[in-house]
């Protein structure tokens, strides 16, 4: 996990610090990112499932005297409570500007300042509000998964909604096959631009990733397209998957968590490509193994995704600070 402090005062001073990033907005994903003048990024958070990234975001309202501006001017509060919300970082030299974080608002609050005890009767009351972002995998957590989508019978290629879960590879009463419960074709669902395999009595055996699509197809927030993608994402629609029953409140993000299980060898977080409109969503899958292993004739892993992290001279990183989290190491990779 890395984190970054690009900037800010923690004294809770008013005054704003020298800012080397832009901060953008936008209602819904098919809309066009907007600048927020005077929105400010004090922290990002990149983290890869099951911990959720998140950023920081600072807006001082009340009577203000900008450095960009004459004389004080009165900025009202701002509302970004289910805006997505886009940090990106200016670049010098050439180069274009790079992606630090996407989510969307979540939480806001406000650190009230109040008036001057001089103050004009008609002086506005400053104040800070405080603005939490979370990454889109907040959206996966919060998409339920309320029942299955199954193969009609007598009309291949056809789904139709059945109101209770049905779990992975398993017999259930989809027909007497004892090896899976996948159709052999995929579908695709209503309004949206994807397709999955679903379940049916064609009796084909699920693999991790291919259950991974099923459940980003047809569950995920359907205004959002999402893309398994990745270094390791080919390595985990060949890796089959043991009997697996979908609780009760099972989320989208549940259940990659249990398909994508370091405990498996493999991990996931989510990337947005630069756009500027209706962008992919990517579920990057990576294998937490560096080198490949070959067991039983099979190769195993080898699909590792680093980053490299170049500080020196970045006038926009105020401290960087990187944990080894050895809660997330294991001796023995269980197939």
């Amino acid at each position: 996990m890395a984190q970054a402090q690009i900037g800010g005062n923690n004294d809770g001073s008013l005054t704003r610090p020298k800012i080397l990033h832009r901060v953008q907005v936008r209602a819904a994903w098919s809309d066009s990112w907007e600048d927020v003048a005077y929105l400010w990024c004090r922290q990002v958070q990149r983290s890869a499932s099951p911990s959720a990234s998140r950023a920081e975001l600072v807006y001082d309202y009340g009577s203000i005297y900008r450095a960009d501006r004459r004389g004080f001017a009165v900025f009202e509060p701002v509302d970004l409570r289910g805006q997505f919300v886009r940090v990106r970082k200016i670049s010098f030299g050439g180069e274009g500007p790079a992606t630090l974080f996407v989510g969307q608002v979540i939480d806001q609050a406000r650190e009230l300042y109040g008036t001057s005890a001089d103050a004009a009767p008609d002086e506005a009351p400053s104040g800070r509000l405080i603005v939490m972002a979370y990454g889109l995998e907040h959206l996966l957590d919060r998409a339920q998964i309320r029942a299955s989508y199954c193969e009609k019978r007598d009309a291949q290629g056809e789904a139709v909604e059945r109101q209770r879960l049905m779990g992975l590879n398993t017999t259930d009463d989809m027909g007497p096959s004892s090896f899976g419960n996948r159709s052999k074709e995929k579908v695709s669902p209503d309004g949206r631009d994807a397709e999955s395999y679903i379940f049916s009595a064609d009796g084909r055996v699920w693999t991790a990733g291919q259950a991974a699509e099923y459940f980003l197809a047809w569950f995920s927030p359907p205004d959002i397209p999402f893309e398994l993608t990745g270094p390791a994402a080919d390595q985990l629609r060949e890796l089959p998957v043991p009997r697996i029953n979908v609780p009760p409140g099972a989320t989208v993000k549940a259940m990659l968590d249990r398909l994508c299980d370091p405990r498996r060898g493999y991990g996931w977080h989510v990337s947005v490509p630069d756009g500027d409109g209706d962008e992919t969503v990517e579920i990057r899958v990576y294998s937490i193994l560096t080198d490949a292993l070959d067991v039983d004739g099979a190769s195993f892993g080898g699909g590792a995704e680093t980053i490299s992290l170049d500080a020196d001279g970045d006038r926009s990183i105020r401290t960087l600070e990187l944990t080894d989290a050895g809660s997330a190491s294991y001796d023995a990779v269980v197939l």
